[in-house]
């Protein structure tokens, strides 16, 4: 009895062992790779394509390995199709068209062969999904043999997105910084001199947005959505939503200037994205979010006028205005030697302040408030007078910086207008 089951349970094993058999591999295509759509039409009623067309293919090369004796591939079937539902094929309902280009196919036992397979991707398939990241579509394939053998293949890739970021530039007062835009990551590589950005240095922000379409393929895109965002609530753009038409082979350049207040502090650090969405003619979608950071570095010696304002900028021949004025400095060393200065050749005014002492920035007397007195003659000529309110310091090389600012006050003959 023992012997007889023993012959029957090696049989078994000798006909599982010499079963034919396959294993076919996954394939997934890189983001570089990302691959062009079509808006393919049907032929009359049928679920034929229109051959007409210029159609766009994505093509994979799948390997597949014979195990225990030579196989011939006979058929691929697809099994699993994407969720946009516009096409059918004569094999599945679904919204792709899977061409087989090198069936049939003989591999041999032990060895592995590659099967070219072509599918045709539809027209409505999203570049980025709704957190702005690449999408990356697949279907699922079944090789089949003629030793009635199958085994399965998932084929991955990306859908051209329609836009391209290019000529990022960071315009400070000091120098342009380029950012170059690296592929397949959502931030954008400044130069390191972008870390030196002072706070009290207002920036802008320059890009172009290019649609990549070919004029021939007639995609245009509609009502672009361009947002700017920044983290630090002390530093702005001054517009941060367009709205834009971009059609295929377009550019478009943005200007976006940046206020930084002055209550940004060393070492503050702002992060400030660039958003693009769209939809194309198809319903496709398109764009991209890109980042960029900024740390501001505190300069030693740096002096501020923050106001300067005339009590009347209107007065009477004989009567008296006053300017008030305050300075502050933003820099981490103390300032102890300040001036400041009106200056008025036609009104004869050339008034100076004692030396003021403004301790660094984390100081609480940091800043000074001032102001003078112009007086005018009833004899004084009526008239537009300028003033020139002047405020001297030492910056970071202990030379004489300044700073001016124009004021303009109004002498009236009162008698004459009466």
């Amino acid at each position: 009895m023992k012997t007889k089951m023993l012959m029957v349970f090696c049989l078994v094993l000798a006909l599982v062992s010499s079963a034919f058999a396959i294993t076919v591999a996954d394939v997934s295509l890189d983001l570089d790779d990302a691959v062009e759509r079509s808006n393919p039409q049907l032929e009359g009623n049928s679920n034929e394509l229109d051959r007409d067309d210029e159609l766009e293919y994505v093509t994979f090369n799948v390997p597949v390995t014979a195990d225990n004796g030579d196989i011939d591939v006979t058929d691929v079937i697809l099994t699993s199709t994407f969720t946009y539902a516009t096409l059918t094929d004569d094999n599945a309902d679904s919204d792709i068209f899977l061409i087989e280009t090198s069936l049939p196919l003989t591999v041999l036992n032990g060895t592995t062969k590659t099967v070219r397979l072509s599918i045709l991707v539809p027209s409505n398939l999203d570049a980025i999904d709704t957190s702005f990241n690449a999408v990356q579509h697949s279907v699922n394939v079944e090789v089949e043999t003629n030793e009635s053998t199958s085994d399965s293949s998932k084929l991955s890739f990306y859908a051209e997105n329609g836009f391209e970021l290019n000529d990022v530039e960071i315009i400070t007062p000091t120098e342009d910084i380029e950012c170059d835009v690296e592929d397949n990551s959502d931030s954008l590589d400044c130069d390191d001199e972008i870390e030196e950005l002072s706070p009290t240095e207002d920036f802008t922000l320059k890009f172009m947005i290019e649609n990549i379409f070919d004029s021939d393929s007639d995609l245009d895109v509609q009502d672009v959505e361009i947002e700017l965002d920044s983290d630090n609530n002390d530093v702005k753009p001054d517009d941060d939503n367009f709205d834009e038409d971009i059609d295929a082979e377009d550019e478009v350049n943005f200007d976006v200037d940046f206020e930084v207040d002055s209550d940004v502090e060393d070492g503050d650090d702002v992060k400030v994205t660039i958003t693009v969405f769209g939809t194309d003619d198809n319903d496709a979608r398109h764009g991209f979010e890109y980042t960029f950071s900024a740390d501001f570095e505190l300069p030693d010696y740096q002096v501020e006028l923050t106001s300067a304002i005339l009590s009347s900028t209107t007065i009477c021949q004989g009567d008296s205005t006053k300017v008030s004025y305050e300075v502050e400095n933003i820099g981490g060393k103390d300032q102890n030697n300040v001036r400041v200065q009106l200056k008025s050749a036609a009104l004869n005014i050339n008034d100076v302040t004692d030396r003021i002492e403004l301790e660094d920035k984390e100081s609480r007397d940091n800043d000074y408030q001032g102001e003078f007195v112009i007086d005018t003659k009833e004899s004084t000529k009526a008239d537009n007078y300028g003033l020139d309110l002047i405020i001297y310091y030492r910056d970071e090389d202990s030379n004489d910086a300044t700073i001016f600012e124009s004021l303009d006050v109004v002498v009236q003959d009162c008698d004459q207008n009466d």
